[in-house]
């Protein structure tokens, strides 16, 4: 079957559900197998750039040592602007949730949508005016966003705004708007990765945004989700699972070569490019917290090996695995 023919069969409508499915996939890897590895405390390399996660509903940046960002409690899916300046997240609010665009340095953040709905609270008006807006992703150029919404429809889709927040539209794809998460920009700014759901199983796709069709990147028997781009373009990480087991992959975007695995851990996700190429940061748990995890990479005779896994935060409360990662300048 190629591409083009591929169906995709939609899930049920998840309106005011898609905050609750993301949880749900957290609470997932908290119920899997032990590692198969025990993480170490190993001292954290000096990092390029700076890595931005959520702890508690609220985000922290790392660069060199934690610093608070936000204090409200429902934020989340940190994304870092090109030129290292705004930091683009999700503020969540009750079965809604709107985009935000902040400076990084501080200031006061910018809404670029409104979705509270105008009836009353926890109505049956309500819950169907809710809309989710959720996992921006800049362009490049820092000229654009992409975003997954719910909005007119009954699933999660791609769509493009602004970083004003004008302009705000669905992309037309082949097959039709599968329901996706975790939209991704390509380094060249001509394809989308993201996680799509829309084969009933978790898989990394691409979309090519001249031909507006889905190819497939990552599709194991068991799922794979979180994909993430190398700063070159080239290749492409992700989470796959396994049977029980969840661990680092990564593969040529163009699949010219097998996928190979990088962590042997048992239970990560979120992995993300250190901008010069040469880390990998994710998400991995220990002592039932989720905590940042970085490994050196080395390419050598066309391949990605990983080196000991290092850890960089170790709060006690962890960090939100279903928020993600983002690392920039």
């Amino acid at each position: 079957m190629t591409t083009a023919q591929r169906s995709w069969a939609p899930r049920r409508p998840v309106r005011g559900r898609v905050l609750v499915l993301a949880l749900a996939s957290l609470a997932l890897l908290a119920l899997w197998a032990a590692p198969q590895s025990r993480l170490a405390r190993l001292p954290a390399p000096t990092l390029p750039g700076r890595l931005v996660y959520t702890v508690a509903g609220n985000l922290w940046s790392w660069q060199g040592g934690p610093r608070q960002l936000t204090t409200g409690g429902h934020d989340g899916a940190p994304a870092i602007a090109p030129d290292g300046q705004q930091i683009a997240y999700v503020r969540y609010d009750d079965s809604f949730s709107d985009l935000v665009v902040a400076p990084l340095a501080g200031g006061a953040p910018q809404f670029l949508t409104n979705n509270r709905p105008s009836a009353e609270t926890g109505s049956h008006p309500y819950v169907q005016q809710a809309v989710w807006a959720l996992d921006p992703a800049w362009a490049p150029a820092g000229d654009r966003l992409a975003y997954v919404s719910d909005q007119g429809t009954d699933a999660p889709v791609l769509w493009i705004m602004t970083p004003a927040g004008a302009n705000p539209h669905s992309l037309q794809t082949t097959p039709p708007n599968p329901p996706i998460e975790r939209p991704r920009w390509s380094p060249q700014g001509t394809a989308i990765l993201a996680t799509s759901m829309g084969s009933g199983k978790d898989e990394v796709w691409s979309l090519n945004l001249d031909t507006s069709v889905w190819n497939e990147v990552a599709a194991p028997p068991d799922g794979a989700y979180d994909g993430a781009w190398s700063p070159d373009g080239t290749w492409v990480a992700y989470a796959g699972r396994t049977g029980a087991q969840t661990d680092l992959w990564i593969v040529p975007a163009d699949r010219s070569a097998a996928p190979a695995q990088l962590t042997h851990l048992g239970r990560v996700r979120a992995p993300v490019f250190a901008p010069d190429g040469q880390h990998l940061a994710f998400l991995a748990e220990k002592d039932q917290r989720f905590q940042i995890f970085v490994v050196d990479l080395t390419l050598a005779q066309g391949a990605y090996q990983a080196g000991s896994p290092q850890q960089v935060t170790d709060g006690a409360d962890g960090v939100d695995a279903a928020a993600g990662l983002a690392w920039g300048k």
